[in-house]
C-alpha cells in the first residue's frame, strides 16, 4: 500500500474570470516533505502569502509568496532542536510587511518542549522576532493567529499550558517591541485562543475555548475595547469557537456543535444568530475557516467520507452575501 501524504494545494476565485473556485500553480512540494500549507493571506491581487509546516528536508518552515505573477517559495528559520513545527497563521498589509505565526517541538534530554513561533516577511526572507518571556511558570506556550491594523499595530494569539491547565497567550507589537497583555480573569484552570481578527473600525475580536468545571470545552470570546481585553457573551451551549471574522463590522465565527460538527454564528445587534449552514445529510459537513471581504462571507471545510472521515471528503467552500 502506498504510504498517504499531502498535496499542498491554493486555490483562487477571481470573479472577473468567473464565479467558481479553481486551482493555482504554486511551486511544488516534493512529496516527501510531508507538509501542509496551513494558512493564506493577501492584501491586494499582486500580494498573497501561504504557510505551512517545518520539513526537515529544507530546515524550516514551508511558505510561498504571491507577487501577481508567480509564487515563489521561501523558508522560515525555527530553533536548531526543532523535531516538527509550523506557521498556523499568517497577515500581510503589502509585499514587505507580513507576519507568522505558529509553534515548534524541540528536543530537549528528557523529551520536548512547544515553543511559540513569531517571525516578519520583509520582501526578502523571514526574521525571528524577540519576544517576552511567555512560559514563565509554564511546561510550553504556542501561536495560532496573528493580525496586523498597522506597522505598528499587530495581535497575536494563542496559549500557554502545563499539567494542570493553561490560560491564552495575547500579545502585542507597537513598532518597537513585543509585549503580553494580560486576558480577563475567566474563572476556569484550561483556556486558550485559536483565532483573531479585527474590523475596518479597527475592533478587535479574539476566539477559543475554556474549559468548565463540568469537564467540557465552550466557547470563548474576546473582545478589545482599545484599553483591554473583555469576556464577550455567547449563547447558553456554544462550543469552542475555532474561528473569527469581521463582516460589516459584526463578528461572524465557527463553533463547535458535536465532535464532529460546526456552525456559523453572526452577531447582529448585539445578538448572536445561527448563519444556518447547509448540511448534507448523507455527508457531515466539517467546517475549519470562516473569512470575511465586504459583504461576502465564505466558510471552508470538508464533507466527512466513508466511516466519516473529513480527510476523505471533498473540500468545500460554502458562501454567503449579507
Amino acid at each position: 500500500m502506498e504510504t498517504p501524504y499531502f498535496v499542498p494545494t491554493v486555490w483562487e476565485r477571481d470573479e472577473r474570470k468567473g464565479s467558481g473556485w479553481k486551482p493555482m500553480k504554486t511551486v511544488p512540494v516534493p512529496r516527501n516533505y510531508f507538509v501542509r500549507l496551513n494558512d493564506i493571506d493577501a492584501s491586494s491581487r499582486r500580494n498573497a502569502i501561504v504557510v505551512g509546516d517545518y520539513a526537515k528536508q529544507v530546515g524550516g518552515v514551508v511558505t510561498q509568496h504571491w507577487n501577481g505573477k508567480t509564487w515563489k517559495s521561501a523558508v522560515a528559520p525555527v530553533p536548531r532542536t526543532t523535531k516538527e513545527g509550523q506557521f498556523d497563521g499568517v497577515d500581510t498589509r503589502a509585499p514587505d510587511d507580513a507576519w507568522g505565526v505558529g509553534a515548534a517541538a524541540l528536543a530537549t534530554g528528557d523529551g520536548t518542549r512547544v515553543v511559540g513561533l513569531l517571525q516578519h516577511w520583509d520582501g526578502t526572507r523571514w526574521k525571528a522576532q524577540k519576544l517576552p518571556d511567555v512560559a514563565k511558570g509554564y511546561k510550553g506556550w504556542a501561536l495560532n493567529d496573528v493580525t496586523a491594523l498597522a506597522a505598528d499595530d499587530v495581535w497575536a494569539v494563542g496559549s500557554k499550558f502545563r499539567h494542570d491547565g493553561g490560560k491564552p497567550v495575547l500579545l502585542h507589537y507597537d513598532g518597537t517591541r513585543w509585549s503580553e497583555v494580560a486576558a480577563p480573569d475567566l474563572g476556569v484552570t484550561r483556556a486558550q485562543l485559536h483565532a483573531v481578527a479585527a474590523g475596518p473600525d479597527r475592533r478587535l475580536w479574539a476566539v477559543g475555548g475554556a474549559w468548565t468545571a463540568e469537564t467540557r470545552w465552550q466557547g470563548l470570546a474576546l473582545r478589545y475595547d482599545g484599553k483591554k481585553w473583555v469576556k464577550a457573551p455567547l449563547p447558553k451551549g456554544t462550543g469552542e469557537l475555532d474561528s473569527v471574522a469581521i463582516s460589516q463590522g459584526d463578528p461572524v465565527v465557527l463553533a463547535a456543535k458535536t465532535e464532529d460538527t460546526r456552525v456559523a454564528l453572526r452577531q447582529s445587534g448585539g445578538k448572536w444568530v445561527s448563519m444556518n449552514l447547509p448540511v448534507d445529510g448523507a455527508m457531515p459537513y466539517w467546517a475549519t475557516h470562516i473569512s470575511a471581504s465586504g459583504r461576502t462571507i465564505d466558510v471552508t471545510g470538508t464533507y466527512s467520507g466513508t466511516g466519516g472521515s473529513q480527510e476523505t471528503g471533498p473540500g468545500t467552500v460554502l458562501t454567503a452575501r449579507r
